[in-house]
């Protein structure tokens, strides 16, 4: 009987725990990455800033061939968004929300 309590104690404590850790850890979280490419940026920027080029070095091209792939609104600009749909890619969509010289967000 004496185990039983200990248990059903311990398990108490345990949803206590990660109850109160929902509360305190953050709900977002954000992903940066840096790479150096020696290249000129002008090549750099035209690959990257326009989604039409996605598809010239996206991992995910030669991956699933047969992905549909749509872009709306002004390519490379704020506001446009890129959509894929595909058997091993999954589907989603990016859309540019802020660019200047020399970064983009997406």
């Amino acid at each position: 009987m004496k185990i039983l309590k200990i248990l059903g104690i311990s398990l108490l404590l345990l949803l206590l725990i990660v109850a109160l850790l929902t509360f305190i850890l953050p709900t977002s979280f954000n992903v940066e990455r840096t790479i150096t490419i020696e290249a000129p940026k002008s090549l750099v920027t035209e690959q990257v800033f326009m989604f039409r080029n996605f598809q010239e070095w996206s991992p995910w091209t030669p991956r699933d061939p047969e992905m549909e792939i749509e872009i709306e609104g002004p390519d490379g600009e704020v506001g446009a968004i890129y959509r894929w749909k595909g058997e091993i890619a999954g589907s989603g969509s990016q859309e540019i929300i802020a660019k200047t010289d020399d970064r983009l967000d997406i």
